[in-house]
């Protein structure tokens, strides 16, 4: 762990220590990943996005539960927009705005955890 702290430092990431075994990063934009050490001296680390932010709005998420959540968000806004049918939103760019949106609110926060992932695994090495 003492290794991991080191590079974090190195690279500015900023984080707390919650336990001694257990490291909480902050990545930006509402991503946060724990490091926890394993008494095989293995590593475990999982992402959760806090809320009040683009991808997951008021509440906290999981990064394995992002896409769903995402997913079903898309599908109840889009079906509300649709019974409702609204004169101003009769674009189809509309709902492609929707879809873009969705694609890369989950892309760019997927790509910054596991890149993250792979750079602290690489510290381990």
């Amino acid at each position: 762990m003492e290794r991991i702290k080191s590079q974090l430092r190195s690279k500015n990431f900023r984080f707390k220590l919650e336990k001694e075994d257990t490291i909480l990063v902050k990545l930006g934009s509402g991503l946060n990943c724990r490091i926890k050490s394993n008494e095989d001296e293995s590593i475990e680390i999982t992402g959760h996005l806090t809320g009040w932010n683009f991808a997951t709005g008021l509440i906290n998420v999981n990064m394995k539960w992002l896409m769903a959540y995402n997913l079903a968000c898309l599908f109840i806004v889009l079906g509300v927009i649709m019974y409702l049918r609204p004169e101003t939103f009769s674009s189809p760019f509309f709902y492609d705005f929707f879809f873009a949106w969705f694609i890369l609110s989950n892309v760019y926060y997927l790509i910054k955890f596991h890149y993250f992932k792979l750079l602290v695994y690489s510290f381990c090495d």
